[in-house]
């Protein structure tokens, strides 16, 4: 074979294999730069033995681009395996097998040869080993090249053999592959606060140790309260350890012998006989022995002086009688009943015993009176059945005699050895005198025994045995409380019984009253109370024995002054006791808050005593009394306290101690003697005690202040947040400031004022302000150091951060929860907030400058593409959100909505607008830093949404994007795992609005819409849609609202109208103006006046006036007219256009001209069927020139809207006055879509009218 055509079959070869590499490039995923073609020329080169292809000479420049985009970072040596790689890696419809130089293998169906074997290496259709291509009916001729390149991508058919059973296997439908590039779940942690850099340790942990101070404070509350629960089980003092100082009421020993012999000569003589169930039945020797031990009198004393009440003459015995009731005796009289009496009369009477063996006798009678025959006849009428009636003869027969006699009704015998010395009361049976008569009935006495001396003293007069019982029931406590082996506040006032036989016999003896004993008893209690404290408890229980035994008119002024005496004496020794109530009561110990409780019922008891009132009538009110006693010992308490806690060598810091033990008193006051003293006095103890402390705290805090030279030293702060806690119970004070007034009147002097404490934020104001000025000072010195100090963290599932954000962020939360803990009032607080703010902000700002800096030093803002992950942007970005998101909250931490309702609103808005321009700006650096990974993924971008574009038609869309997804798919993912959500979400979008970017690129990359192929928008809407689905990621990337933003709106707009045809886009424009006529109000291009209505399937137009028209003419005038159009043409075929007459050199011409055009009212309803004005400037040698336009609606005229109008009622419409508008939009998107439309005619010339309207300026 001639070496010619040798040559001339190898090259044909070489395109062979050309054309198959170009067929099935187009279904790759393409990675092209601009050495690509060079690169895939060279290895054409070589394959043609040095003969080099053009590839510029081929027509398709998408083919020319494919072809060369395999070759993407290949070396020429390796481009034949990268090919055949890649073609083997290709879209499943198309059937490529490894290709070599052979020409058996080139191609599954080998063309059949040529006459003489040669082939040809023309490109026609009838060129053996290509498919003949016929081009689509109406398509252009670089439409059928291409399609003629892209066609080739599907092979023929295999040519089966006859016979063969083997059938064609159809074809899979590739799965979809699945996107979900967010991988990162919700509960997985973002950032780790764990760790940090040790930055707190260079300045000294200068914000945690203000923050600190809290639990400080709460441990020191703490070790105190266990302190005090400490001496729970210690005794409190006693009462002349805090300065009440004991009374003794001892007798001299010549009373005591007195009183000695007294008792012995009591137990020598005693009365009655043993009271029931054994009480007061002693042997006298047990009560000789008890008394000798109580006045502790040694032997030999004691015989001698029971030797001297021997010889004493034994006292009279007396017998007391009371007859209080009789029942159920025996009828006399006529009437029923019975005039009885006794010879005792109801009254007491007193009998001398002489003899104990003698008894009581007692006879009742009736008592007859003594009356007339004839008035005892009379009584007839009162007699009662037959019994009666005897009665009545008897009484006529007793008056007829000449004396008269009473009626026997019984008698009673009581023996008086029988009465013990407790008295005898009680129901006894009426006995009669012999047996014939016949008694019935009872009888009620009350008897008792006493003594009598014969002194020369009146019978009545006991006062000596009164005084002698007290000194007696003294002397017996006193021994019992010597005895007594705990306090003498623990004895409960029992005595033993030889005691109380003892005083038992004495007060039968001395003839003593219940009231007078019970009044002996409390004396003598008093007595002991003064010099040892006894149970309140028992003292209760003898004001109570002295209130039930009160009757009126029962004493002696010399008793009532004794007893006075006893009232005042205890009454100031209880308000001795409250007075010191915090020494001698602990708050913590149980049993003397029980003994606090019952002297305050003592109090209460005896406010509320006929017996107090009466003998002690001028006295104050009690309950005024205790509030006066509790505002002076307040002060006196506070003094010790004060004194027993601050330490001059440590007066700052034991200040503080002073203040927290205040804390616990307070605390202890509310809980434990505030329910006392309200519930037994209803006394508001907390108000009395609190508002006296105010006072006094207030000076002493005041005092400290001003000693002190650093207003910024954690001391300070410690003094104001414990004056500030004890500024919170203000809270539990009455509402109201009357709830003292009751007591006013018992304060020493100037006892109510407003409350100081709660306004202790004044005080500290200097000091804060200071201390915040500081600490920007120190916060802006953290945040270099931390960012000096920074490390990467590293950590499964956290996002990529450095330990910078985790300190600068820990600095602000110390900052955020040292204001809570001032817990500043809120109307007062916007002063020192906003240097908080300022504070927390610039130190944001300043890490927001350096960490942007230090990125840009590292030249990630330079660097051009392609994307690559990077671990410094992403820390960066992530740091920055992490403070941002931290500053984001501070409106909510602050509670701006309250401040809002109690603040002004200038005050408001400076907090808002500091929060809000830190916001912003750190907002614009992490945006500003994203913003990069869109510009250098643009690349790519294009390449992948070029093969979307412009992959063949066969192509589905959903597999034409698959490159596109993959490259997304990879890098957003990886973002996901790397970002936090917020900055991830940023990145979304960013790479959202580029691949729209890209979208709108090729919808509009400026070629032709007639060279383009019939799918092409389809494809790209197609792809939009797959491209939403894909980027919303079943709802975890971004979300609809904000992948529908003003680029997708426009993209999609386009989209569509590139979809539409040119009549429908037309129809479209005109409605969009005519929505433009609507909401233009004023315009500089005057204004037209018309009038239009619809009868009788005529259109009636009538063009009045214009006013204001823009002068078009050089000698400031117009020549305008009106040209009248009905639209949309579809909808009006046969209505041409009309115009009025021409008005020279004005602009408010008046034309008066009316038009019919003839239509139907279904016209006039369609949709978008509106009437065009168009004011045009006639000129004579140029063209028309342009004044404005103006829509109007025919759905809106009358005829149209409201059908139902006849003739008639068109007269007299008003006109319709329409603003001129001009055409403002140069880039008008219907209009560029329209005008890429070049062999549409009517396109062309509804694009060429438009650009006539535009306005010149």
């Amino acid at each position: 074979m001639m070496p010619e055509m040798k040559s001339s079959c190898l090259f044909q070869d070489i395109m062979v294999i050309v054309d198959r590499i170009v067929r099935n490039a187009e279904s790759l995923v393409l990675n092209m730069d601009n050495n690509a073609a060079e690169c895939y020329n060279a290895v054409l080169t070589k394959f043609t033995g040095g003969k080099r292809i053009n590839f510029t000479s081929r027509q398709s420049y998408l083919t020319r681009c494919e072809a060369a985009s395999i070759a993407y970072n290949t070396e020429p040596g390796q481009t034949q395996a990268h090919v055949y790689k890649r073609i083997r890696n290709s879209s499943p419809g198309t059937y490529i097998k490894k290709f070599s130089l052979s020409r058996t293998e080139t191609t599954e169906n080998p063309p059949a040869p040529s006459p003489g074997g040669i082939r040809s290496c023309s490109g026609d259709s009838n060129t053996p080993g290509f498919p003949k291509v016929l081009p689509a009916p109406g398509a252009s001729a670089l439409v059928q090249n291409r399609r003629r390149t892209l066609e080739c991508l599907v092979p023929a058919p295999p040519v089966r053999r006859p016979g063969s059973f083997r059938q064609r296997t159809p074809k899979a439908t590739p799965e979809r592959p699945n996107y979900s590039f967010c991988c990162r779940r919700p509960s997985w942690p973002e950032i780790d606060h764990k760790v940090h850099s040790g930055v707190q340790d260079i300045d000294g942990s200068y914000f945690e140790s203000f923050t600190a101070l809290a639990w400080k404070q709460e441990n020191q509350r703490q070790s105190f309260l266990q302190a005090a629960e400490a001496t729970v089980a210690e005794a409190p003092p006693h009462e002349s350890e805090v300065g009440i100082t004991p009374i003794d009421y001892s007798m001299p020993q010549n009373e005591k012998d007195k009183l000695y012999v007294e008792m012995l000569y009591t137990i020598a003589n005693a009365v009655g006989a043993p009271a029931p169930g054994g009480q007061f039945a002693h042997y006298k020797e047990d009560l000789y022995l008890y008394g000798q031990r109580a006045f502790a009198v040694p032997p030999d004393r004691h015989y001698r002086m029971l030797h001297l009440a021997g010889e004493e003459k034994p006292p009279i015995v007396v017998l007391s009688v009371i007859v209080i009731e009789a029942e159920g005796l025996e009828a006399k009289d006529a009437n029923g009943f019975s005039d009885p009496y006794c010879m005792l009369g109801i009254q007491p009477f007193r009998f001398d015993i002489d003899d104990n063996s003698d008894s009581l006798h007692l006879d009742i009678w009736d008592h007859d009176d003594e009356s007339s025959v004839l008035e005892a006849v009379s009584k007839l009428n009162e007699v009662r059945g037959v019994r009666g009636l005897g009665r009545f003869f008897k009484q006529v027969c007793q008056s007829a005699r000449q004396s008269s006699q009473d009626d026997f009704l019984g008698c009673v015998t009581i023996p008086l050895q029988d009465i013990p010395s407790t008295g005898l009361e009680g129901w006894f049976k009426l006995e009669a005198r012999s047996q014939r008569s016949s008694v019935q009935g009872r009888i009620r006495l009350k008897m008792w025994l006493s003594t009598r001396e014969n002194r020369g003293i009146s019978e009545e007069d006991n006062w000596t045995e009164l005084m002698q019982h007290e000194s007696l029931y003294a002397t017996f406590i006193d021994y019992e409380l010597r005895n007594w082996s705990k306090e003498t506040w623990t004895w409960n006032g029992d005595l033993p019984g030889p005691a109380l036989t003892i005083l038992h016999q004495h007060a039968v003896q001395g003839d003593l009253t219940d009231l007078q004993t019970a009044i002996a008893h409390f004396v003598a209690a008093c007595r002991v109370y003064l010099k040892n404290p006894l149970d309140p408890r028992w003292m209760l229980q003898l004001l109570t024995d002295i209130e039930h035994a009160w009757t009126s008119s029962t004493l002696t002024r010399e008793e009532e002054m004794w007893l006075a005496e006893s009232f005042t004496a205890m009454l100031e020794r209880w308000m001795h006791q409250l007075r010191h109530h915090r020494q001698l009561f602990p708050a913590l110990h149980a049993p003397s808050l029980t003994r606090l409780e019952h002297v305050l019922r003592c109090l209460a008891y005896l406010s509320n005593m006929k017996a107090f009132w009466k003998c002690c009538p001028f006295n104050k009110e009690i309950r005024g009394e205790i509030v006066a006693t509790l505002r002076k010992g307040t002060p006196e308490w506070l003094i010790n306290l004060k004194n027993s806690i601050m330490v001059a060598e440590e007066y700052d810091h034991s200040f503080v101690d002073f203040l927290a033990e205040i804390y616990i008193h307070l605390q202890h006051a509310r809980s434990h003697y505030h329910p006392l003293f309200e519930g037994t006095n209803g006394i508001p103890y907390f108000s009395v005690v609190f508002k006296q402390m105010d006072k006094l705290l207030s000076d002493e805090v005041m005092t400290f202040l001003s000693q002190q030279d650093h207003p910024d030293s954690r001391l300070i702060f410690s003094v104001y947040l414990e004056v500030k806690d004890l500024a919170t119970f203000n809270q539990h004070l009455p509402s109201g400031g009357d709830h003292l007034a009751t007591f006013n009147q018992h304060l020493p002097s100037g006892g109510d004022h407003k409350l100081l404490l709660p306004k202790c934020y004044e005080w500290f104001e200097p000091s804060v302000s200071c201390w915040l000025s500081i600490c920007k000072g120190k916060a802006l010195q953290r945040v270099r150091m931390a960012v000096d100090l920074e490390k990467p963290c590293d950590g499964d599932r956290f996002v990529k951060h450095s330990t910078s954000a985790v300190d600068i962020e820990a600095m602000f939360c110390q900052l955020r929860d040292f204001w809570r803990l001032l817990q500043w009032p809120k109307i007062h607080s916007i002063p020192l907030l906003s240097q908080l703010l300022d504070c927390i902000c610039s130190a944001a700002l300043l890490y927001a400058d350096i960490i942007y800096q230090r990125l840009m030093e590292t030249g990630y803002f330079d660097r051009p593409g392609p994307f690559k992950i990077c671990d410094e942007m992403c820390i960066a970005a992530n740091n920055l959100e992490y403070i941002y998101k931290f500053i984001s909250l501070l409106e909510n931490y602050f509670d701006f909505v309250t401040l809002e309702s109690i603040a002004s609103e200038s005050q408001c808005a400076t907090l808002t607008n500091q929060l809000d321009s830190a916001l912003n700006q750190l907002q614009a650096r992490v945006i500003d830093i994203l913003q990069r990974v869109g510009p250098q993924m643009q690349e790519m971008l294009k390449k992948t949404m070029f093969h979307v574009a412009w992959s063949p038609d066969t192509l589905p869309t959903n597999q034409a994007v698959d490159p596109l997804f993959d490259y997304l798919y990879t890098n957003l993912q990886a973002l996901n795992l790397l970002l936090l959500p917020q900055n991830f979400q940023r990145v979304l979008f960013e790479i959202w609005e580029y691949t729209l970017v890209e979208l709108n690129y090729q919808m509009d990359g400026g070629t032709n819409s007639d060279e383009l192929p019939a799918m092409f928008h389809e494809r790209l809407h197609s792809a939009l849609e797959l491209m939403v689905e894909f980027f919303l990621a079943d709802g975890q990337g971004l979300p609809l609202e904000t992948l529908h933003s003003d680029m997708f709106y426009h993209v999609e707009q386009r989209l569509q109208y590139h979809r539409t045809d040119t009549e429908s886009l037309i129809e479209i424009f005109y409605s969009q103006r005519l929505q433009e006529q609507l909401n233009t109000m004023t315009t500089p291009y005057g204004n037209l006046a018309v009038r239009a209505y619809f009868n009788h399937d005529s259109l009636c137009v009538e063009v009045l006036h214009a006013r204001d028209i823009i002068p078009l003419d050089p000698n400031g005038f117009s020549d305008p007219f009106v040209i009248i159009e009905l639209l949309p043409h579809r909808v009006f075929p046969h209505c041409t256009e009309q115009q009025t007459n021409v008005h020279k050199k004005t602009l408010h011409p008046i034309f008066d001209e009316c038009f019919e055009f003839s239509v139907s009212l279904e016209q006039c309803r369609a949709p978008g069927a509106m009437i065009a004005f168009t004011v045009m400037d006639h000129d004579v040698l140029t063209a028309n020139d342009f004044a404005g336009e103006a829509f109007l609606a025919l759905g809106s005229i009358p005829g149209v809207a409201d059908s139902g109008l006849g003739v008639d009622n068109f007269h007299g419409l008003k006109p319709v006055e329409l603003v001129l508008m001009q055409q403002h939009h140069k880039y008008q998107p219907i209009l560029q879509i329209l005008e890429s439309r070049t062999i549409d005619r009517l396109a062309v010339e509804f694009v060429k009218k438009q650009k006539q309207r535009f306005a010149t300026k």
